[in-house]
C-alpha cells in the first residue's frame, strides 16, 4: 500500500482529490460543479453510495464511475443510474 503523502501527492499531478467526498462542502471544493467525472473506489458499501447519492442530488450533470466490492453492491449501484 502506497503512503499517504504519495497518493495525495499522484493525485494532485493528475488533478484529482482524495478528499471525503461524503462531505458536500468537499465535493464543491474538489470541482464537482466543473468535472465531467466522478470516479468512486471506496471499500465502504454505504459510503460509496451515499457519495453516489450526494453527487446525483447536487451535480445532475456529472457521470459517476462507481466501482462495486459484490452483486449486491452492484444492484444497489445499477439502481441509482
Amino acid at each position: 500500500m502506497m503512503p499517504r503523502w504519495w497518493r495525495r501527492r499522484a493525485a494532485s499531478a493528475c488533478g484529482c482529490s482524495t478528499a471525503d467526498a461524503t462531505r458536500l462542502d468537499l465535493l464543491r471544493v474538489a470541482g464537482a460543479a466543473t468535472a465531467k467525472i466522478l470516479v468512486v473506489a471506496v471499500d465502504d458499501k454505504a459510503q460509496s453510495l451515499k457519495i453516489i447519492d450526494l453527487a446525483k442530488e447536487h451535480f445532475p450533470n456529472l457521470q459517476i464511475v462507481a466501482r462495486a466490492k459484490d452483486v449486491t453492491h452492484w444492484n444497489e449501484l445499477r439502481d441509482r443510474a
